[in-house]
């Protein structure tokens, strides 16, 4: 086992700061156009805006869309389909994107590179996979109350938690019918 730090380095308040100190060395490049019309000279306070407002959409890419983060580390500059569907070219202006992801995992040391989210996840996703049912010391249900909506990679994880415990979903249905009819 390894240790764990409280905070992912990726985390949105961290990746804040690291952005900081990668977008002054991005914006000369072509791909990173969209971004440096953004940026004005004598408004520093623009960069820290920039700075926050792209952690956070690289924070919820890592919740929500890792698969593209996953192709953009593998050096594939698209939007990967889902379930089937073909892959998708980015959009226009969207180049910057796959970049600057890159270049935060460049940033991070391989011990950091470790301990983000997607590492984690990963390790954990295949010890629930891998291990003996009733071989791990897990609580003996697990309830989840009032869930409008719940990314795939937190279904996929209570899908594999669900080997080892009881897994309860208490989900709202807004509608009377049954929604298959």
């Amino acid at each position: 086992q390894r240790a764990i730090p409280r905070i992912s380095p990726l985390a949105e308040q961290p990746m804040t700061w690291r952005l900081m100190r990668l977008l002054p060395h991005c914006i000369g490049q072509p791909a990173f156009e969209p971004l440096a019309r953004f940026l004005r000279p004598g408004e520093p306070q623009r960069m820290l805006q920039l700075a926050t407002r792209l952690s956070d959409l690289f924070d919820q890419y890592q919740v929500y869309r890792a698969d593209w983060l996953q192709a953009w580390e593998d050096g594939h500059d698209l939007l990967p389909g889902v379930a089937g569907q073909p892959d998708m070219p980015l959009p226009e202006g969207q180049a910057w994107q796959p970049c600057l992801w890159r270049a935060l995992l460049a940033d991070l040391s391989e011990a950091e590179r470790q301990a983000t989210r997607t590492a984690v996840r990963a390790d954990v996703m295949e010890r629930l996979r891998t291990a003996p049912v009733g071989s791990l010391p897990v609580v003996r249900r697990v309830v989840l109350f009032g869930l409008s909506h719940v990314p795939l990679a937190f279904l996929e994880l209570l899908a594999a938690l669900s080997r080892h415990t009881q897994v309860v979903l208490a989900v709202p249905n807004p509608c009377r019918y049954h929604w298959a009819d």
